[in-house]
């Protein structure tokens, strides 16, 4: 992002944050645009970092499908956002023990998944490398499970 933009946004997250209560600004972040999964999502880490600086409770909100921001990263294969639980690792425990979506699914499952965003196959060229790739990706996330959780089998079986 531009470096005014990040600005900004820094400027107006602060005066948001100082002007309004906790429950406020969860109303904000969730309802009618969920400003963090989008970020999530599309990899925005510098937004990301600006909400969760000055409302660090903003790891811990998910959205209808019990997602946190770092599930939804974890699915759309955003590396960079993902790298925050290793920043933040009192938020571990929670994110590996949360079950998700209609399916009961682990953040591994996630990883198991091919990418809810095709184009991030494409990131690499060649099914031999994008498989290689997408292998990679499964063993960072299976580093943060214990042998217990990876264990564990969905609905889907």
């Amino acid at each position: 992002m531009n470096l005014k933009a990040l600005k900004l946004v820094e400027l107006l997250w602060g005066a948001t944050v100082k002007r309004l209560n906790y429950y406020k600004i969860s109303e904000l972040i969730e309802n009618p645009w969920p400003l963090t999964y989008i970020a999530a999502k599309e990899g925005n880490i510098c937004f990301l970092r600006i909400l969760m600086h000055k409302h660090p409770a903003l790891i811990f909100k998910v959205d209808n499908n019990r997602y946190s921001p770092f599930h939804t990263a974890v699915k759309y294969r955003r590396e960079n956002i993902f790298q925050l639980v290793y920043l933040t690792p009192s938020i571990k425990n929670t994110i590996v023990a949360s079950l998700v979506g209609d399916e009961k699914s682990t953040i591994l499952h996630l990883a198991a998944e091919l990418p809810a965003d095709q184009n991030r196959l494409n990131v690499v060229s060649g099914a031999a490398l994008q498989m290689q790739r997408e292998l990679w990706w499964f063993k960072e996330v299976s580093k943060l499970m214990p042998s217990s959780f990876a264990e564990a089998k969905n609905r889907k079986g």
